[in-house]
Formats: C-alpha cells, structure tokens, sequence
C-alpha cells in the first residue's frame, strides 16, 4: 500500500493502460492483456477471480449486463473483445 498522500503511476487521461503499453513498446505483449483485465476489474466491468482447484488458474466474469450504461459505453473496440462470453455453465453467477 502506498504511503499517505502518494499518488500511483497512471496513464493519461484518455489512454487505457494497455494502449500506452503499445505506444511505449510498439507492439503487443501479454503484459497488456493483463493490464485491459485488472483495468475492466477496476471499472467493475468484469470480476476476476482466483479459481479453485486449478493452480494459477483464474475465473474472469462478466459484470458488463449489470454496470451502468455510462460505464458499458465507456468500453473501447478491444475492451469489447476481451469481455468474457456470457454462457451457462458451472460457473455461472
């Protein structure tokens, strides 16, 4: 936890964190998959969990039906495409 006061490192307003890993590295690496889904968990767009059973394994679901309308239409093209499939299954919620 940062100390009182301090301020975290973040993107310009405007660029989602994934997009200014491109800019710096001129390509895409996992690192920024990564970054959209922490970034989409932050704007509670997606849940992402540690899935039991499985070691290293992670769960991503979809809150996107549920969030406000200002949040679902704050989503950018490859925002859109990293959003989980919502099917039936299990893990359903």
């Amino acid at each position: 936890m940062p100390p009182a006061g301090a301020q975290l490192p973040a993107p310009p307003d405007g660029i989602r964190p994934a997009q200014l890993g491109v800019v710096i590295l001129r390509r895409v690496i996992i690192g920024d998959a990564a970054a959209t889904l922490a970034d989409l968990s932050i704007r509670r767009l997606v849940r992402v969990e540690e899935h039991d059973g499985e070691p290293g394994g992670w769960l991503v679901s979809p809150l996107h039906a549920t969030a406000p309308r200002h949040r679902r239409e704050s989503l950018v093209s490859y925002e859109q495409v990293a959003q989980p499939a919502r099917r039936a299954g299990p893990y359903e919620q």
